[in-house]
């Protein structure tokens, strides 16, 4: 081969790899680029329904910079209905309500296929009631809370996981209803459980003191506070609370027994309960739960309102289990309500005040390192928006 011929298939060489590094650089490219559009674009971000003219809004906002974006109008969805965007910005989840079968079902939309909507638990005949859609940040996983009824007509609430890539539901935690005192057909009093059951009961959920069986109501019940999971998404956490369904008037005891805070690691599925409210017999309740964004500290809501009103909020450190408020009632900040993640470790929440109602509601911002508590309405077109049954993104 002639010294020529050589410099030319070098240069030929050189040429095609340079072509193929072109080429893996492109290609490496596009990837990054599709991997950043499917990014969780919206952590640290709110979203939920809004009122519209016609039905809602899904939304996501950013409290912090204020920015709104409107993902879809749902013109035959009521605002008090669920929903949620995935923090990646492709799916939209809502729930609806089928009057004939009288259950509540979800809707997941693929935005890139704006016309394909696949439903989710809408197969199930009797009761059902669907609430509190969390989107975990691996963008597949959808928490939920759901009321059923059985057989013997009672209901039982139950916290579960939708993976909509399989369609599994898993169930992670029940609640449950039981028969208190009743009637036989003779008109005697007919004790459905005893003394001990109770007791055991009232101490499961954490109650500081039983009360006698004779005062314990019809029903016994459990509630579930909407779920949070935490910025990693390797927990949960969410209040339960044990009601009786009546109570004599001037009872110290309200109809709650027992309430506290109770955490799921989804490593093993195992269930903790991490803090007991032992003010439930002075008539403190606990309410929604979220995350700290740096998961070292729940903030809750507390209160006292048999309507959920007159409350505050509380901050738990996980560590230490010592807990403080960060959010005390005054007159001009009666209920404070609905706190929410936001990132570098502060607060969103709703607050009214004493004489006030939903209707004239703010929102506000607390940091929970300088303990700051600040104004922040947030408009969509011109008109303010309150954050109800919202939930995080992360």
């Amino acid at each position: 081969m002639s010294a020529g011929e050589q410099l030319k298939n070098n240069h030929g060489k050189k040429f095609t790899s340079l072509v193929i590094i072109i080429i893996v650089v492109f290609i490496s490219f596009i990837i990054c680029l599709f991997n950043y559009s499917y990014k969780n674009q919206y952590n640290g971000w709110l979203t939920g329904l809004i009122p519209d003219k016609k039905g809602s809004d899904l939304i996501v906002v950013n409290p912090i910079s204020h920015d709104v974006k409107k993902i879809l109008t749902l013109p035959d969805i009521a605002p008090d209905q669920f929903g949620a965007v995935s923090p990646n910005g492709k799916y939209a989840a809502y729930t609806q309500v089928d009057q004939k079968k009288g259950i509540t079902y979800i809707n997941i939309m693929d935005l890139n296929k704006k016309n394909y909507i696949k439903k989710y638990l809408d197969d199930v005949y009797g009761m059902q009631a669907v609430f509190y859609l969390s989107w975990f940040p691996d963008n597949q996983n959808l928490l939920l809370v759901r009321i059923t009824r059985n057989k013997d007509l009672n209901s039982n609430q139950e916290i579960c996981i939708l993976n909509i890539k399989n369609n599994k539901l898993k169930h992670l935690v029940s609640g449950g209803e039981w028969d208190g005192v009743g009637l036989t057909d003779d008109n005697k009093i007919k004790y459905y459980m005893s003394q001990e059951e109770l007791n055991k009961l009232i101490m499961k959920y954490g109650g500081p003191k039983t009360i006698p069986i004779e005062k314990v109501g019809t029903k016994l019940f459990v509630r579930f506070s909407s779920p949070s999971i935490s910025p990693d998404g390797s927990k949960i956490v969410y209040s339960a609370t044990l009601y009786r369904n009546q109570a004599d008037e001037g009872d110290p005891i309200r109809l709650w027994l027992a309430s506290s805070i109770w955490m799921i690691d989804l490593k093993d599925d195992s269930l903790k309960r991490i803090y007991s409210d032992q003010e439930v017999s002075n008539g403190s309740a606990i309410g929604h739960v979220t995350w700290s964004s740096d998961g070292k500290r729940l903030v809750f809501y507390r209160y006292r309102g048999s309507n959920g009103s007159n409350g505050r909020l509380d901050c738990l450190d996980l560590k230490s289990i010592k807990v403080k408020t960060i959010v005390p009632v005054t007159e001009e900040n009666y209920t404070n309500i609905s706190p929410h993640s936001l990132p570098n470790n502060n607060i969103s929440f709703i607050s009214v005040s004493k004489q006030g109602s939903p209707e004239n509601a703010k929102q506000y911002i607390v940091n929970l390192k300088t303990g700051s508590i600040k104004d922040n309405e947030i408009k969509f077109n011109k008109r303010s928006i309150i954050m109800w049954n919202f939930t995080d993104l992360h």
